[in-house]
């Protein structure tokens, strides 16, 4: 009977019981990300800051954490270096992603705001990327806008 037990831990450990994600959603609220997903939005007041510091031309950083429907972090990295917004776009944790799975990077002239109801008649706050050189992550098909943040109203 031991042994047994022994053998099916063994086979437990090699067919692989860790989980693909590395980056849960307590450690990324803990690090100060803006959380996307489920469990709802987390620390989307994150952005308020972020924001003032672009438009004083102050250096600042803004981590968004996104996960998916089967806990992958999907991480936007903003910085700002009193100049531009550099932009990072990683999916390379999404063990769904298929081939387009990976870590994308731009550019942006600025972050936007503005009030929207979405089509689904939720009523909030939309952030966005603007003039970028090219766009990448999340996007509206033929606006030149990336897409950061929804939070609802």
């Amino acid at each position: 009977m031991r042994q047994m037990l022994i053998l099916l831990t063994l086979a437990l450990l090699l067919t692989g019981c860790t989980t693909p994600s590395t980056y849960s959603s307590q450690e990324a609220k803990r690090n100060g990300d803006i959380v996307v997903g489920p469990g709802g939005p987390l620390n989307t007041d994150k952005i308020i800051p972020f924001i003032t510091n672009v438009d004083n031309g102050q250096e600042s950083h803004l981590r968004i954490t996104s996960y998916t429907d089967e806990g992958d972090p999907i991480i936007s990295d903003l910085h700002y270096d009193g100049k531009k917004i550099k932009y990072s776009y990683d999916t390379s944790r999404d063990e769904f992603g298929g081939t387009s799975r990976g870590k994308s990077n731009t550019t942006c002239e600025k972050i936007l705001s503005r009030d929207v109801v979405r089509e689904d008649k939720a009523i909030g706050m939309q952030y966005v990327l603007a003039g970028c050189k090219k766009i990448i992550g999340p996007h509206e098909s033929g606006k030149k806008e990336i897409h950061l943040l929804f939070v609802e109203k």
